[in-house]
């Protein structure tokens, strides 16, 4: 509706609360899979590496 709008773009004036958006819905969830993604890997290529097998993909 309209009155959700003129919300959103009012709170998106508060130069604090647009950094929160910003860093906490749009930054934030990208480095969380990066992350885990990476340590993901590198347990896979730990493993492999323990047990002496090769990396098929």
């Amino acid at each position: 509706s309209s009155v959700d709008h003129c919300l959103v773009d009012c709170l998106h004036n508060i130069k604090a609360f647009f950094i929160w958006e910003t860093v906490v819905h749009r930054m934030l969830p990208n480095l969380i899979i990066v992350i885990v993604s990476v340590a993901l890997l590198m347990r896979v290529f730990g493993q492999k590496y323990r047990t002496h097998q090769r990396v098929q993909w």
